[in-house]
Formats: structure tokens, C-alpha cells, sequence
């Protein structure tokens, strides 16, 4: 394989590399980290490259229906296997569904493709943002008080703001002034290289706790992830750049806030299997997405 192929994914991970020396070393607030990226540079990034990119309404269409259906499907397959595992709890169905479109996926995109990758991948991860925050909350937790609760977080969310402005001012055509854009592109800038070292602090604190259920749901999160993702654009003749994004992100490995869900709704052995499976899976991602680049 081409060394040019590894290129994106080494980038990445050189980034994670380094938060996790970080971390080990000096260490630094995560908590906070987190709060930036959630409240202040990721919506910032969402909202720029929503408004500034330029989609075809098929293409946007596509993207976001790709997001649907790769994480029902590979939902739908893990529960399959949990049950045939006699495990009733729907945990770890998150890191089988959810894929680490954002961290991961947007400075691979970015790499990879350039602004119009980071652009589409932009939307791809919005849909799966808004998925694991109201189903994958659901999944791990569906008592009528825990409920209600995530709904207003939810609600408070500036991601889902941003993802409405960014959309509806783009197709307005609302003139923004430079004044006004240029200071959210170059705190929205700040995200990528936060987000990995984020990435890079949170494997610093990972443990493997145990193999079978992790592998599996790793086995749902790349093959099944890329099946669908392929049978999808095959069914509906996706080319170019659209296509590459949708393969690309279907075999992201599983978001960390599958773990995070887990660790705060679900069960201690559900949360322990998920850092497990967050842990390998980005691990093994450089050679899986790297083949993935170059297949595309």
C-alpha cells in the first residue's frame, strides 16, 4: 500500500501521540477541554463550514442519510449479537453504532480531501451527534426522569444551533461581514488539533478490561460499518468526493462518547467494555481506515 494512503491517519495520530505524553507528563483538565470543544470551537467549526461550504441538495441528502442508516444498521446488528450473547443490556450497541466521526473523522477528512472533505464530513457527524445524544441516550438509560432530564441538555446544546443557523443562513444566503466570520473560523480552527489531543488524553486513561463483547462490537463498527456503507452508495450510484467521505467515516472507529454515555447512564460492566472497544478500536483504526483511503 502506498505510503501516501497512511499520510491522514498518521497525522491524526502523531496529534493523539502527543496528547497522550501530555497527559501522562504534566497532565491537563479534560472536563475543561471537553466544555470548549462542546460549547465553543466545535460549534464554532459546525457553523463555518455549514454556511461557507456550498452543497447540492442531493449531496447534503446523501451524507446525511448514509449517517442514519450505517448507525441503525449496525445497531441493528449488534443487537442481534447481544442477544445471541444472552445480554440483555443495550450498552454496547453504542461503540458498535457510533463512530468517532468528529475527533477522528474531521482531521482525516480535512487531510484527506481538504475543506470540501471537512465540509461534508461536517455534516455526516452532525446527524450522528444529534443520533447518540437522543437515541444512544435512550439506548443506555430510558427511565422517564433521565428522560426529561436530557431533553433540556439536550435543548442546550449550541451544536444544535449551529447546525440550524449554519444551514439556513447558507441557503438564505445571509451576508455575514468578515468582521464577524473571520474571529468563528479561527476559534472553529482550534478544534482538530484540541479534539485529538483530547483523544490522546482519554487513551492515556483507558484500560483494556476484556476482548469478546469489545471484538465484536469492533467487528460490527468496521466491517458491517464499511458494508452498509458501501451497499449504500453502490444502491444509489454515489460518486466522487461524497462517496470517498461516506466509505471513509463508516469505518471511524467508536466515538468516545460511547463510553462517556455508558460511564454516566449505563451499567459498570457496560462502561468498562465500551473503553475497551473505544481503546483497540482506535488503535487498529490506522490500519483500517488507511486501507480504506486507499480503496477509495
Amino acid at each position: 500500500m502506498p505510503a501516501i494512503f497512511f499520510l491522514p491517519i498518521l497525522n491524526a495520530f502523531i496529534i493523539i501521540a502527543i496528547g497522550y505524553a501530555v497527559y501522562k507528563t504534566i497532565g491537563f483538565d479534560q472536563q475543561r477541554i471537553s466544555d470548549l470543544l462542546i460549547y465553543v470551537t466545535g460549534p464554532c467549526l459546525i457553523f463555518t463550514s455549514l454556511y461557507l461550504q456550498q452543497f447540492a441538495p442531493a449531496e447534503f441528502f446523501a451524507l446525511a442519510l448514509a449517517a442514519v442508516i450505517i448507525i441503525l444498521f449496525c445497531g441493528a446488528a449488534m443487537k442481534v449479537i447481544l442477544i445471541s450473547q444472552k445480554k440483555p443490556s443495550n450498552g454496547m450497541m453504542l461503540p458498535a453504532m457510533f463512530m468517532n466521526s468528529g475527533y477522528l473523522g474531521y482531521p482525516v477528512a480535512l487531510f484527506a480531501f481538504g475543506e470540501a472533505g471537512l465540509a461534508m464530513a461536517v455534516i455526516f457527524d452532525a446527524v450522528e451527534t444529534l443520533l447518540m445524544f437522543t437515541l444512544g441516550v435512550f439506548l443506555v438509560q430510558d427511565t422517564t426522569k433521565r428522560k426529561r432530564e436530557r431533553a433540556v441538555q439536550i435543548l442546550m446544546l449550541p451544536l444544535i444551533y449551529a447546525i440550524v443557523l449554519g444551514i439556513g443562513l447558507n441557503v438564505l444566503q445571509f451576508p455575514i461581514p468578515d468582521i464577524a466570520m473571520q474571529p468563528l473560523k479561527l476559534i472553529g480552527s482550534v478544534t482538530i488539533p484540541l479534539a485529538l489531543l483530547s483523544v490522546g488524553a482519554r487513551l492515556a486513561e483507558f484500560k483494556v478490561f476484556s476482548w469478546k463483547i469489545p471484538g465484536l462490537a469492533l467487528f460490527v463498527r468496521f466491517a458491517v460499518g464499511f458494508a452498509i456503507g458501501f451497499a449504500f452508495v453502490e444502491l444509489f450510484n454515489i460518486t466522487g468526493l461524497v462517496r470517498a467521505v461516506i466509505l471513509l467515516l463508516s469505518v471511524m472507529p467508536p466515538a468516545v462518547n460511547s463510553f462517556v454515555l455508558n460511564q454516566k447512564f449505563g451499567k459498570q460492566e457496560d462502561s468498562e467494555a465500551a473503553a475497551s472497544a473505544v481503546f483497540i478500536g482506535t488503535l487498529l483504526s490506522f490500519v483500517v481506515v488507511s486501507a480504506v483511503l486507499a480503496f477509495v
